[in-house]
C-alpha cells in the first residue's frame, strides 16, 4: 500500500450562523483598519443577532483593510496582529452607518455608529 498524505487543515474564513442568518437585511458594515507596524493579523468575532438572537461567529485573517458586514446585534472581538499582540472589547450594532475598528501598536478604537 501507498501512503497518501492528507490534505492540510486550512483556518476558516467566513461566517458561521448555526441557527441561520436573519432575513430582514438590517446589516452594519465593518470597516477593520491596520495602521500597526505588523502586516497581517486575524479577527474573531462572536455574537448575538437582534433579530432572533441567532449566534454568530466569524473569523477573517486581513493584511492592511478589510471590510465586511455584519446582523445588527452584539458582537465580542478578539482581534491579533503580529506574533503576540491582541486586543479584545466587544461592540454593538444597530443601525446601517459603518463601524470603524482602527489597530495601532499600543490601542484599538472602535468608532461607530
Amino acid at each position: 500500500a501507498t501512503f497518501t498524505p492528507a490534505a492540510s487543515a486550512t483556518i476558516f474564513q467566513g461566517t458561521l450562523a448555526p441557527a441561520g442568518l436573519p432575513n430582514d437585511e438590517k446589516v452594519g458594515w465593518i470597516v477593520l483598519s491596520n495602521e500597526s507596524d505588523f502586516k497581517e493579523g486575524t479577527i474573531t468575532l462572536t455574537g448575538v443577532t437582534a433579530v432572533g438572537e441567532k449566534p454568530i461567529y466569524l473569523s477573517y485573517a486581513f493584511t492592511r483593510v478589510l471590510k465586511f458586514y455584519l446582523p445588527w446585534g452584539t458582537y465580542k472581538y478578539y482581534i491579533t496582529v503580529g506574533a503576540k499582540k491582541s486586543f479584545s472589547g466587544e461592540f454593538r450594532i444597530n443601525n446601517w452607518d459603518k463601524t470603524m475598528i482602527v489597530i495601532r501598536n499600543d490601542k484599538l478604537l472602535v468608532r461607530g455608529p
